[in-house]
Parts: C-alpha cells; structure tokens; sequence
C-alpha cells in the first residue's frame, strides 16, 4: 500500500504560451474610481456579471437591469474621451469606448441612443459613408466628457435578449476587468454561491471510478450546517479531475450568476485555484476548453473544470503554465474540500471523501435480453468501447490498424456489458473485432493543439493551424450523400461537440456537376438539417472555406432574392421587414430622390426604418434595394 495521496501538476507545453503570459501586465484596480454608470447612488440590480458562462463566451462585464425599459441616462463613469463608436446590429449593438486617465476604458453596449453631439458625429460619418453599421475610430480630443455626464440612453440593440446595459472596465491593452471588484456600492450582495452539480473524470485507461473507466456524474445535498456533500461513495484510482456547476446570486434579483472564485483542496493541499480577476478580451472564449463543452452542448448543463486543458490560454488560474489533474496510487482515504466565492467575498464550502482502490468492475455478467451489439465512447486520447447484452465470450477483442492486429482483454465488466479501453497514441484503429461483431472506424490522424496540421483525402483537404484545438483531437472524416443536392456529398469533420478555437481551412473537391455555382456557399449543418452560412470561393472544380466549427457541411446554392415585406408608412418613416435563407442578408441601401438615406436595423426583428430624429416629412420615391450574401438582389420601391 503507497502511504499517500501525490497531487501532480503537469507542464503543458504549449508553444508561445509562456511568452504571451509572461508579457502580459495587469493594472491595480483602483476602488471608488468610478461612477456606476445607471441610476448612480442607487442600489441597482445584474442580469449578468463578469465570468457568468454564455453558449460560447465568458460574459465580459456586468448587464446591469433597466426596470424592463429603454432610455434610462448612461452616464460617464469617470472623465475621460471616447475613443471608438460602434453601430452595430449584431453582438453589442450600438457601443462607446471611453478612455480615462488612469488607463483603464470603459465600455457601454446595446444603448437604443447616443447623446446628441456624439450623435450628430455619427450619423455624420454613417452619411458620409453610405451605412448604417459602422466603426469610428476617434482622436484624444475630439469628443470628451465628465464624470456624472450623460453620453447615451440604454437600449436593447446587438445580440441582446431584453433591455439592459452592458458595461465592462477594460485597459488598453483590451485586457478586461471584473467590475464588481472596482467597489460599486448599487449591488448589494451578501448571499453566498449555490453549487448545484458536480462530476468525476478518469484521464487515462488505468484510472478509475468506482471501477469504472469515464466521467461520472454525482448528486450533490446541502447540509443542515450550510456544508456541501455528495450522496455516492467514490471509490477511485490514477489521474482524476473534479467538475463542479456553480452560481451565484444577489440581493433583490432571482439571476443566476456566475461565481468569482473556485478552489479544490486535496487532504489540505491546494490543487486547483481560479479568480475571475482579469483576463485578456480575446481569450474570453476559451470558456470552451474550461467548461465541459460536450455535456453543456448536449445536456445544457455547464460543468466548470477544476484542471486546465493543454490549449487553455486563460490568465485567471493560479498556476497558468501548469494543469491541475489528482493522482491517487494508494488504498487511503483523502479528504476533498472545495471553496466557491462570489465577488463580495460570501464563501460555499463543499466536502467529500475519495476512497483509493485500484480494483476495476468485476460483475458477473447477466442473461442478456437481446443480441450483443456495439457502443463506442471517446475520451480525449481514450476510446471506450462497450459489447452490450455481452456473455463471456466477448471478453477479447482484436484490434485492427494498418499492417498490425491487437488481442486486448476487456477492462472490466458490468451486469450487461463488457468494457474495452484503447490509447489512441498507441495507434489509430481501424476497426475492432469481438466475437463476430465488427466496428469500423474513421480515424486519420491524432491532432495536436500546438502544431500544423494538414489531412489529403481525395473528397477534401483540410489545414488545422496552430492553435485552432484546445485539445489533442482524434480527427474522423465521413461522407454521406446530400439528400437536398443532386450528387452532392455531406462532408462531416468530427462532430459539433468539440470545441475549437481559431479558424481552420476546408477545400472540397467537387466532382459532381453544380448547378448555379456562382449561387453556392458552404454552410455547416445542425442535426436537424438547418443551415449556418459559411461562405467561400471556387477555385475550378475546388471550394475553399473557413470555419470555427466542426461538423456536418454542405455546399449548397441559394438562387432566391431576400424577402422585403413592407410594414407600413407615416408622414414621417417607413417600416420594412427583411430577411433571407439561408445565406443571410449581406447589406441593403436605400434612396429618397436620388439621395441615399440612413436607414436603422434591428436583426433580431429582422426590421429596418428610416432614421429621421427630426421628425421632417419625407416626400418623394423611396426605393430600398437588399442584397443577400451570395449576390441575390431585391429591390423595393414606394411614394412618401
């Protein structure tokens, strides 16, 4: 028996990522400087805070409630000058920069309007340039404003799902501060964070849970002493990696937020430490590779990891060039505590026992009730292959792969199944053979998160940069016919569970005739066929594209004119409805005599009108034309 638990720290060695955190500075965070910037004095209430986990982002700053309405004063939260104007309808919407003295910047999203010099400034530039979405870059002294000034209304514009302000405290390096911890007395906080799930993961095929190889999910009670446990006993053995689901509250708000802090201690020792303090903008989604991405997309619920994966760039852990994995080599029980804080330093206390033993599952194997057939899981580098309804003559498999055939005994068994554990470094499969059932496989090659990576085939040619994986990544390539395209082919690359981070690079090779070429675009697939416009070239019979996702795509052609549906007319405005699929509307412009006018858009009602805050008569022929993202032209014509 080994005397101890030995809690191992792992160095990732991720080409560049020393250097980019070595070389990253973070400023002090001066506590009073600034003003809230809604209802200043007031006790105010958050929708959303710093490190809350979205679909596919850390969510960068506080949204701070608008009583349900827009057009509530936004007021500058410190001298300062604006230094960027977004118009926008996608993502944050209308949007202000504004940079103080004191280096930091901060940023004010989804405003419905801009105070009236600054707003003059832009439509200025939006008719100076004939668009309504823009981006103003602005000098140091050309628009400033005081703390406690109005500089623009809230609203609800970009991406946002109900009336709110976002704001965030950034520097201007674009890294982005936690403003909660800035000392802004409107939010009042003294509930402490809920931990509402938690899991277990084995990391290699000597690890194990309860004898089992996998990830296994734990019920998790509240004690009458405010202490957090679990009801399942956990037996486990090798490397292993806690995933917890927290969130926070506060005062006066049924939101559920995100937590600001999270330790693991194992028999007292430190293993795993994050606060969510400050962190580069760009890195913000890398919440893919810190969450469980596969359980969030598939089950909606958001596991945060208390390890860090090999392409995890994030600055908020403690030991950021390190990865935090628990090996247990002994029959000893270790006590597990984990700490989860809020940003008012409110404290939840969860504690568990782990029971070393490295005894695998050994259950006698039932009558099956229908015939064995096949199950096939994959782990990371580990692929987990299930025999269900099994009987003891499938307690050997052959393992096939190029040139070479493996015997491998089955790992463990359960009541009605028998459980094979395959290294994928040791060799790509393949196929695998038990007692006359037979698995095939799509395996090309292991991909590594820190290197270039190409794979030929002669339907596709993929070019994986750098750092586009998290994670080392199995690729699996498969080909399906394209019901909806004569001859066409659906190219499939892993599947959408897997989280990337940068762009990789597809070229298709079209053997089959197309009709309407230049009509086509790539679009990646959901399981229920709708389509995600990708875009690309023609380069003769091949087409090149870029994407962040895996998945299903299809080369599909998009010959219908974007739909204009007209809304209505007052002396003063006209009100269309626009839309397009599936490519997407790429742009539209509209004239009155001749003469372009500013026309605003709102995409989430797919609306647009005439931007006309003086409320003069319009007279004269209007005639509005929208262009989708393939080329097709709609042109809509009315009297004023």
């Amino acid at each position: 028996m080994l005397s101890r638990i030995y809690i191992v720290l792992i160095i990732t060695c991720i080409t560049g990522f020393k250097t980019t955190l070595s070389a990253q500075q973070f400023l002090e965070i001066p506590k009073g400087y600034f003003l809230f910037p809604i209802q200043p004095g007031q006790q105010n209430y958050l929708a959303g805070n710093m490190g809350e986990l979205r679909s596919n982002h850390f969510h960068c700053g506080l949204d701070v409630k608008t009583n349900y309405t827009t057009g509530l004063p936004v007021y500058a939260a410190a001298d300062g000058y604006i230094s960027k104007v977004y118009i926008s309808t996608k993502g944050y919407g209308n949007t202000i920069h504004m940079v103080h003295p004191n280096g930091f910047v901060t940023v004010y999203a989804h405003l419905e309007t801009l105070e009236p010099i600054l707003a003059d400034f832009v439509r200025k530039k939006q008719y100076e340039n004939k668009t309504f979405e823009i981006e103003l870059t602005l000098g140091k002294n050309q628009i400033k404003y005081h703390k406690r000034e109005i500089i623009a209304y809230s609203g609800n514009t970009g991406s946002s799902g109900g009336p709110h302000l976002h704001f965030e405290i950034r520097d201007t390096s674009n890294n982005v501060y936690n403003p909660l911890l800035f000392g802004f007395n409107e939010i009042k906080d003294n509930i402490p964070p809920i931990i509402s799930r938690m899991a277990i993961r084995t990391f290699d095929s000597q690890s194990r849970i309860n004898g089992e190889f996998g990830r296994k999910e734990l019920k998790v009670k509240k004690e009458p002493s405010g202490i957090y446990s679990i009801e399942n006993k956990i037996d486990a053995h090798g490397f292993l990696g806690i995933e917890i689901g927290a969130y926070d509250r506060q005062n006066g708000t049924s939101n559920l937020n995100g937590v600001y802090r999270i330790e693991v201690l194992v028999d007292n020792k430190q293993t795993y430490n994050h606060k969510i303090v400050n962190f580069p903008f760009e890195f913000a989604s890398h919440i893919n590779a810190h969450i469980d991405f596969e359980t969030a997309k598939t089950m909606g619920n958001s596991y945060q990891k208390c390890y860090v994966d090999d392409g995890n760039k994030l600055t908020i852990y403690d030991k950021n060039n390190f990865k935090s994995k628990i090996l247990i080599t002994d029959t000893l029980k270790h006590q597990v505590q984990i700490n989860v804080w809020d940003a008012y330093g409110n404290q939840t206390v969860m504690k568990f026992v782990i029971t070393g033993s490295d005894e695998s599952l050994n259950q006698p194997l039932a009558t099956p009730k229908a015939s064995p057939k096949i199950a096939v899981e994959t782990y990371e580098n580990i692929l987990k292959i299930k025999v269900l309804n099994a009987t003891a003559a499938y307690k050997t498999a052959k393992v096939s792969m190029p040139n070479v055939v493996k015997m491998v005994n089955c790992a463990y068994t359960k009541s009605d199944q028998t459980v094979f554990l395959w290294d994928l470094r040791d060799g790509l499969p393949d196929s695998i053979y038990v007692n006359g059932l037979v698995q095939k496989f799509l395996f090309k090659t292991l991909l590594a998160p820190d290197m270039v990576t190409q794979h030929y085939d002669e339907h596709m040619n993929i070019h994986f940069q750098k750092n586009t994986l998290y994670d080392t990544l199995p690729l699996q390539i498969r080909y399906t016919p394209d019901t909806k395209r004569k001859n066409g082919q659906v190219y499939q690359i892993n599947n959408y569970f897997t989280p990337i981070y940068s762009d990789y690079f597809v070229t298709l090779k079209v053997k089959e005739a197309v009709e309407n070429k230049e009509k086509c675009a790539a679009y990646v697939m959901s399981d229920n066929g709708g389509l995600r416009y990708l875009g690309g070239k023609w380069n003769e019979n091949l087409f090149d594209f870029k994407t962040k996702y895996l998945g299903k795509f299809v080369l599909r052609a998009d010959v219908t004119a974007p739909e204009v549906k007209f809304l209505g007319k007052t002396p003063y405005n006209v009100k269309f409805q626009i839309d397009d699929y599936p490519a997407g509307i790429e742009s539209f412009s509209a004239t009155l005599n001749g003469e372009w006018i500013l026309f605003n858009h709102e995409h989430k009602k797919h609306l647009i009108w005439i931007d006309n805050p003086d409320n003069k008569i319009l007279k004269g022929e209007l005639v509005l034309t929208v262009k989708d993202k393939v080329g097709n032209t709609k042109i809509y014509s009315t009297k004023l």
